[in-house]
């Protein structure tokens, strides 16, 4: 922090732009020390609610305790931040909104989830006897919770698919399920651009969390379809039925995915990747965010 702000001093920077909520007391030492900055604070998650969340639903029992005092401490960082910053950023409406109500702020932009379009067409399709579905996410306790619940409440009920699962850390998961036949954990990977051309469709079963999936953004990028709950879709603005599939429970899962198998014979959405070129690719939003910086 004293490098920080010393670099500051030496430089001086019109603005400090900080990625995180959770950076409440650099963002108080900055404005004390050096007043007339400007202070940028981009709430990625609203982290109070995140780990608030976790206290409650229990996913990690013996860690209880340790997620309650991460809450606690979340809470009072997200304070400094939101008391500090000339100008806070969240990435949609829905956490505009828990913002405000939580800590009595209004943000000043919201700037969804963007990408670098890393698309290329270079991989070669595999074929399989069975169809692949594909879950990207790593080793942390909402992608575990989703997962655990699909392959126990869906996946034996959809016709002749296999489920890949990629993601960092998920290695740990092969023994909780080294019984379940028609599932293939890969784990951690240099380039998951292979397994999204590999996959038949995407599949994003998640109950919990803040933010936007940054998941659905990199599955929109390359193209496919994609089945998911609400919270998996949570600021984005695109039309579920030409998606693939918004689902409330296992029934809409099943039927969903196995209807689909039954009428769509590629593994490529048109209207997935004219999403993402519009509303979600990075270049999209440079300007708006350069129009942000230089009014503020």
């Amino acid at each position: 922090m004293d490098n920080i702000i010393e670099k500051i001093k030496i430089n001086h920077y019109d603005f400090c732009f900080i990625s995180s909520s959770l950076a409440g007391n650099l963002v108080y030492h900055i404005k004390k020390c050096i007043p007339e900055i400007k202070v940028i604070v981009f709430f990625h998650n609203l982290e109070y609610k995140y780990f608030i969340q976790v206290k409650y639903l229990k996913i990690i029992s013996y860690k209880f305790l340790f997620r309650s005092l991460l809450a606690f401490v979340a809470k009072n960082s997200e304070k400094l931040s939101i008391e500090y910053a000339d100008k806070i950023i969240s990435l949609n409406d829905r956490d505009a909104k828990e913002i405000e109500k939580f800590y009595k702020r209004k943000v000043d932009l919201i700037f969804p989830t963007t990408f670098e379009d890393m698309y290329v067409n270079k991989y070669k399709k595999i074929k399989s006897a069975s169809k692949i579905l594909l879950f990207v996410g790593s080793d942390f306790w909402a992608n575990f919770y989703g997962i655990n619940w699909f392959i126990e409440n869906v996946l034996d009920n959809l016709d002749n698919v296999i489920l890949y699962i990629v993601g960092k850390g998920t290695e740990a998961w092969r023994e909780k399920f080294k019984n379940v036949n028609n599932l293939n954990i890969i784990g951690s990977v240099d380039d998951l651009g292979e397994y999204y051309v590999l996959a038949d469709i995407v599949i994003s079963p998640i109950f919990g969390g803040s933010g936007m999936k940054t998941k659905t953004a990199e599955a929109l990028m390359y193209g496919k379809y994609i089945f998911g709950t609400k919270e998996a879709f949570e600021g984005y603005d695109l039309d579920f039925s030409k998606i693939g599939g918004l689902c409330y429970n296992k029934e809409d899962f099943i039927e969903k995915i196995n209807n689909h198998f039954k009428v769509i014979n590629n593994n490529y959405n048109e209207y997935s990747r004219k999403i993402f070129l519009e509303k979600y690719d990075t270049k999209r939003w440079i300007g708006i965010m350069r129009s942000f910086l230089d009014k503020n």
